[in-house]
């Protein structure tokens, strides 16, 4: 299959999945994040509230909420979260395919892979879904973990290290956890590989994910 009609599948997924999955805007963690970035877009908002003054200081969310505040400022709040929800399912989607694709060697496996993935029993990584009908930080930090993985089998370090730094500012426990658990698979792969101890290895299943 040409890489322009893959490119086109994966597209037309990422652009259905919103309204397959029946997307909402708040559901569940934005009940505490938007009072909070609303904040931010105005000083005066609930400026009595106690819990919004004590979680306006820094805090592990303190740059998600700039973020999405620097977007609400030009857009509004709802697309902005629709935006970045739309990133969110883009990253998760193309990672999801590009690893199954080196796992399976076939378009039509990654694809219904990915599909899988998105539409199938939900994904847990720790107390975090890995996608579902809101827009979350922790769903975004894992869609750039799981790209900058993408690159760590392309041996491109720099920019997965750059992804893996983008998601710490929106998940620190995500952004650090993540990429020692991922650098430490591939570069013990990369010691067995060079010992030439790679075929008992792979025998043994510890090889399969990278081969």
């Amino acid at each position: 299959m040409k890489s322009a009609k893959i490119f086109f599948i994966l597209i037309l997924i990422i652009l259905s999945y919103p309204f397959l999955i029946k997307y909402v805007y708040v559901q569940h963690n934005q009940f505490e994040q938007i009072p909070l970035i609303l904040r931010f877009l105005n000083s005066k908002y609930l400026i009595q509230d106690w819990s919004i003054n004590l979680n306006t200081q820094f805090s592990p969310r303190y740059f998600y909420i700039l973020y999405i505040g620097i977007i609400g400022k030009f857009l509004s709040l709802p697309l902005a979260y629709f935006i970045n929800y739309l990133i969110m399912v883009s990253l998760i989607t193309f990672s999801s395919y590009f690893v199954a694709k080196r796992l399976f060697k076939s378009t039509f496996i990654s694809i219904l892979t990915t599909i899988f993935i998105l539409f199938g029993q939900k994904y847990t990584l720790g107390s975090n879904d890995l996608i579902g009908r809101d827009f979350d930080p922790s769903r975004l930090a894992f869609g750039l973990v799981l790209t900058a993985f993408v690159f760590v089998l392309k041996e491109n370090y720099i920019l997965s290290a750059i992804l893996f730094s983008l998601s710490t500012y929106l998940h620190p426990l995500i952004g650090l956890e993540v990429p020692v658990i991922f650098y430490s698979s591939y570069f013990i792969y990369i010691y067995i590989d060079k010992r030439n101890e790679a075929p008992r290895a792979y025998a043994r299943g510890i090889l399969k994910f990278f081969g």
